[in-house]
């Protein structure tokens, strides 16, 4: 009905198999799920005996929001659905996820790092991950960019998980990366290749060129709090170059709209997720309070 793609089919599959391993069977109807047994999958869900590795409030929200999303389907199409299972309230407690991106030091260290002569797939997948912090495509559009879509100083592009058509300005870095490609065979203007191979070969690019500040994520696991330090090698993907481009497009003082426009983002809001500031922003702006033009306007 709406279109969903892999992912989004996955998500939901995934939440009802859950459902089944709790209820202990391959057929449940709607009506049977009850505030009662939406209380029990929550428990289950968070239940160390059975889970080894329980999950992130974070991850149980979002299940409970797919599985809402089946019942209110049920509901509109005239199936038999428990009326205390729409208006269930899960009152999990969730902390905001972590952030990640580069920022501009660490992107010009991946840009400019040589890979051994061993590791020369990584180049690849390392050009691909800049043009994305230089642009602010996706993935999937990286991997739909085709040298049409380039017109000068211009690319123009439908995005492939919203339609927008979007006018995003090439930096120089941007121009750079597609000359080195423009001989590449047939009509893709980059060498992307899959997601996964994509987000495993990143990781690798990134470990090698030194990327190994500390990320700290900060989980809810039921009323437990759970703080977790990797590297930024590890915790990295293709979709931080997304993040990357918002953080440092604002962080140079370019303003929220303009970076939405290149973003194709609906409105600030929907943009939140991916904004966050880096170390170095906060201690430029702070110097300010030390600055004497400001402190002759305060006295």
């Amino acid at each position: 009905e709406l279109n969903w793609g892999p992912k989004t089919n996955l998500r939901y599959k995934e939440v009802v198999d859950k459902y089944y391993d709790y209820a202990k069977k391959k057929k449940v109807r709607l009506l049977e799920i009850t505030k009662r047994s939406l209380t029990e999958f929550k428990a289950w869900l968070f239940d160390i005996k059975i889970h080894k590795n329980p999950y992130s409030n974070y991850t149980v929200m979002k299940h409970f929001r797919s599985l809402k999303g089946l019942l209110k389907w049920g509901k509109e199409n005239g199936y038999k659905v428990h009326p205390e299972s729409i208006s269930f309230k899960a009152n999990i407690q969730t902390i905001r996820k972590t952030v990640t991106f580069l920022n501009y030091d660490e992107i010009v260290r991946l840009a400019t790092y040589e890979f051994p002569a061993s590791k020369k797939y990584l180049d690849h997948v390392r050009d691909v991950f800049c043009f994305g912090c230089y642009t602010s495509l996706r993935h999937s559009d990286l991997c739909s960019l085709r040298k049409a879509n380039v017109k000068g100083d211009i690319i123009e592009i439908v995005t492939q998980k919203t339609d927008d058509l979007l006018h995003i300005p090439l930096i120089p870095q941007a121009k750079a990366i597609l000359e080195k490609y423009k001989d590449l065979p047939g009509d893709r203007a980059l060498p992307v290749v899959s997601d996964q191979k994509s987000n495993t070969y990143i990781k690798e690019a990134a470990k090698l060129a030194g990327l190994s500040r500390d990320v700290v994520e900060v989980n809810m696991v039921g009323n437990e709090r759970v703080d977790n330090v990797y590297k930024l090698y590890e915790t990295i993907s293709m979709h931080d170059a997304r993040r990357s481009f918002v953080c440092n497009s604002l962080a140079f003082g370019i303003p929220a709209n303009v970076v939405k426009a290149c973003t194709g983002h609906a409105d600030l809001n929907t943009m939140k997720p991916y904004i966050a500031t880096s170390d170095t922003t906060v201690k430029k702006e702070l110097k300010k309070w030390s600055s004497k033009p400001l402190r002759l306007r305060i006295d």
